[in-house]
C-alpha cells in the first residue's frame, strides 16, 4: 500500500499490481498443498518397485538382495515413502519370497491419537517370509523409543 500511496504513474500501477499479486500467489501456493496425497504417492512408488522386483526376478531367477540392486537397470532412482518417519523402505527377500513396507508415522495429533502413532505397513508381499524380526520391526522399536518428529 505504501508503494501505491507514495508513487505516481507506472510505479503506482506496479505497486498496486504487487499489492494484489503477492497475496494471490501466496494463497495459490498454499492451496496446491491440499492436492498433495502422500499415501497415494507412496502406494504408486511401491507399485513401481514391485514391478521392478518382479522384472529383476524374471531376468535373474531370484529376488534382489536389496532395493539398491534395482538401480539403474530397473529403476533410475530409489525414492522413499512420503509418510514414513524415517522415509526408508523396509525390504526383505529370500529365494522364494520378498516383502516391501515401511514404518508409518501418524504426524498429526488428533482426538484418537493423543501420542505419536506408529505402524508397519507392508505394501507388497510375495511368497512366505520366515517368522521373526525384519528390518521394519527394528525401525518400529527405534521410533517408539524416541517418539515425536
Amino acid at each position: 500500500m505504501i508503494l501505491v500511496g507514495l508513487n505516481k504513474g507506472k510505479a503506482r500501477l506496479a505497486g498496486f499490481g504487487y499489492m494484489v499479486m503477492v497475496p494471490l500467489l501466496i494463497m495459490g501456493a498454499y492451496s496446491t498443498g491440499w492436492w498433495f496425497d502422500p499415501h497415494g504417492i507412496t502406494g504408486r512408488r511401491a507399485e513401481r518397485y514391485a514391478r521392478a522386483i518382479e522384472d529383476y526376478k524374471a531376468a535373474t531367477g531370484k529376488y534382489p538382495a536389496s532395493l539398491t540392486d534395482l538401480t539403474p537397470a530397473y529403476l533410475p532412482f530409489l525414492y522413499g515413502p512420503l509418510n514414513g518417519r524415517g522415509r526408508a523402505w523396509c525390504y526383505d527377500s529370500g529365494p522364494d519370497y520378498y516383502r516391501l513396507g515401511y514404518v508409518f508415522f501418524q504426524r498429526y495429533y488428533e482426538v484418537g491419537f493423543p501420542t505419536p502413532y506408529y505402524e508397519i505397513k507392508v505394501l507388497h508381499n510375495t511368497g512366505s517370509p520366515p517368522a521373526g524380526d525384519w528390518m521394519c520391526d527394528q525401525e518400529l522399536d527405534r521410533y517408539k523409543e524416541s517418539p515425536g518428529l
